[in-house]
């Protein structure tokens, strides 16, 4: 799969619950679509250690849509290059660590966040 993806700069996989993405699917990724500009994993499955990872391991990463992925807590995110990250409607969050200098669009709407981030 991830070998026809070379060159791929919007990756879109919305509501795939069975998306857990254990690291080796990740680094598969990371490794098939180095330009990936715009990543959507909304509605799925992905848990805090997983994202963790997977935004370090796509630098050329400009957007992170994960509204509805449930499974996250208290991820700790950091990026040198993201622009807009999305974690809105994520039930369960509540303290996200959010290290990225350039960022301009964070959302937070209908989740637990209440303190700064």
């Amino acid at each position: 799969l991830f070998s026809s993806l070379l060159g791929l700069e919007v990756l879109i996989a919305r509501d795939c619950r069975n998306i857990q993405s254990p690291v080796l699917t990740i680094q598969g990724l990371a490794a098939a679509v180095p330009n990936l500009r715009v990543l959507d994993f909304s509605g799925t499955s992905l848990q805090d250690r997983t994202v963790a990872h997977l935004a370090s391991s796509l630098p050329s990463l400009r957007e992170l849509w994960l509204r509805k992925c449930n499974r996250l807590r208290s991820p700790k995110i950091e990026h040198a290059q993201l622009l807009k990250l999305s974690l809105a409607k994520c039930d369960a969050l509540e303290a996200p660590c959010i290290l990225m200098p350039q960022l301009e669009h964070l959302i937070l709407s209908q989740t637990n966040v209440e303190a700064e981030v």
